[in-house]
């Protein structure tokens, strides 16, 4: 689970920022996290952080060119930034274990990379590497060592050498990349064109989920009452056959991800590439074959119902509504994350879901935690009714709650509102005290903590109105 995010020089956040998801000297991360804004503030960009690193981990060492540099987004409104680094760093836990590791890039090259592991009080460092090479490498023989320093020499300068030790399996480097590369997975709840497929693939692989996944349907009031997959063995032509072999192998050569689970992470939902290396043939070969079935898959023709009301009257996917099937789309990855014990990233959950379903989410994070279950759940929001308050206790509270806000130079900072005095006007630099609860929602609304929008509505008006008679002296 993430404990901490740290960025720096990365779209509007100019300056590092720190989001910690645990207390000071607390070992363990908490279940849920909603982070708040005004449009353009930047929420997007802390979770596109976070997703810059988890493609760094998993794709540098086979899918960044040699020459390519590194395709990083420093802040563009100080010119300056652009000769400075760019600094990704994560605190994590896990089976029990905490690890920290970062990096800082520049346009050419990874200028700083280092890993530590914490166990029992103790931090051991396991990676140190700079712009002069690795001046520390963990191992616990001597062949391990060597292989290591072998490693370090061979790797290009703008690749990680935590993605080129994993690929070489060296156990020092396997918990981290295997958490970016399995256990962090990013859901955009708007590419309903993929969660039939998502859904299909759930119950193919995993019918022992439909029972739960259709409690959750249930209690998401959606009138669904059944899920139903019905499948046909169909003949498959032998040149889709030969193409679909192709792309797997493809694939396969490609992805450098474990072959365990890898359709769960990282998933980032994106249609167009992050960055220019990713539209290369070999990862446009790789995202073909991510999405297409498998030989044996395809051989089979699969139609997904859902059944309502009492006589269960079948629908298609097609017959339900958008926000059906952007629940769809999440629901299933909240299973596999409370199973897993994963990460789950939603931007702009308010946009799919009703508040009350994801107030049941976040019960239900808190509850697997509090029963010793993994899975955390971060999402970006403008739903201030997911804040706590004495009439609904199980919103977020204010260790749960970030805001995003710009400063006048046009950079994101990052802040909570437990590190202000709600009763006394959200003063920052004290600490809240519990009577504070009932204060949050309506200080973020009275924007004592800013993150919302400055908007003059006179002002505003006329301008609309400006708009307007414009646009009727162009018609006329």
């Amino acid at each position: 689970m993430l404990r901490r995010f740290r960025l720096g020089n990365h779209r509007s956040f100019h300056h590092a920022q720190d989001w910690r998801l645990s207390g000071d000297h607390d070992t363990s991360a908490r279940p849920v996290a909603g982070v708040y804004g005004a449009n353009a503030a930047g929420k997007s960009n802390l979770l596109d952080g976070l997703r810059f690193m988890a493609l760094a981990v998993t794709g540098s060492f086979d899918r960044w060119p040699e020459d390519g540099g590194v395709a990083r987004r420093p802040f563009r409104l100080d010119q300056a930034a652009a000769l400075r680094p760019s600094s990704f760093e994560v605190e994590l836990v896990i089976d029990g274990v905490g690890f920290g590791y970062g990096f800082d890039v520049d346009d050419e090259k990874v200028r700083h990379e280092w890993l530590h592991r914490e166990s029992a009080g103790q931090r051991r460092l396991l990676l140190d590497r700079d712009v002069e090479g690795v001046r520390h490498v963990a191992g616990e023989s001597e062949s391990e060592l060597e292989r290591a320093a072998v490693l370090g020499a061979l790797t290009r300068p703008n690749t990680l050498l935590l993605s080129v030790a994993a690929q070489s399996h060296l156990d020092w480097a396997l918990p981290v990349y295997r958490w970016f590369a399995r256990q962090l997975v990013f859901v955009d709840v708007s590419r309903r064109s993929a969660a039939q497929h998502h859904l299909v693939d759930l119950l193919r692989t995993s019918p022992e989920l439909r029972a739960p996944l259709v409690e959750l349907l249930r209690l998401a009031d959606l009138g669904i009452a059944d899920v139903v997959l019905e499948e046909e063995v169909l003949h498959q032509d032998p040149l889709v056959a030969g193409l679909l072999e192709r792309l797997q192998s493809a694939h396969a050569t490609t992805s450098g991800l474990p072959d365990e689970d890898t359709a769960a992470g990282p998933d980032f939902g994106l249609d167009v590439p992050l960055d220019p290396s990713e539209a290369s043939a070999a990862r446009l070969a790789a995202n073909a074959a991510a999405r297409t079935p498998s030989r044996e898959d395809e051989s089979r023709s699969a139609a997904l119902f859902f059944a309502h009301g009492a006589g269960r009257t079948r629908f298609e996917w097609e017959e339900e509504s958008e926000g059906t099937q952007s629940c769809l789309e999440l629901l299933p990855q909240v299973l596999r994350a409370l199973i897993h014990g994963r990460t789950l990233i939603v931007d702009e959950i308010d946009t799919s879901l009703h508040p009350g379903l994801t107030r049941r989410l976040v019960a239900l994070f808190r509850d697997a935690a509090a029963a010793g279950y993994g899975g955390q759940l971060l999402f970006t929001t403008h739903d201030t009714t997911l804040m706590r308050t004495p009439i609904a206790a199980d919103g977020l509270d204010r260790e749960e709650i970030w805001f995003v806000d710009k400063d006048a130079a046009g950079s994101s900072t990052l802040h909570s509102p437990a590190e202000f005095r709600v009763t006394d006007g959200a003063q920052r630099g004290g600490p809240a005290t519990e009577a504070s609860e009932e204060g949050i929602e309506a200080a973020y609304l009275a924007g004592r903590f800013g993150a919302i929008p400055v908007v003059d509505g006179a002002d505003f008006l006329a301008a609309v109105r400006a708009a307007i008679d414009a646009g009727r002296r162009h018609e006329g």
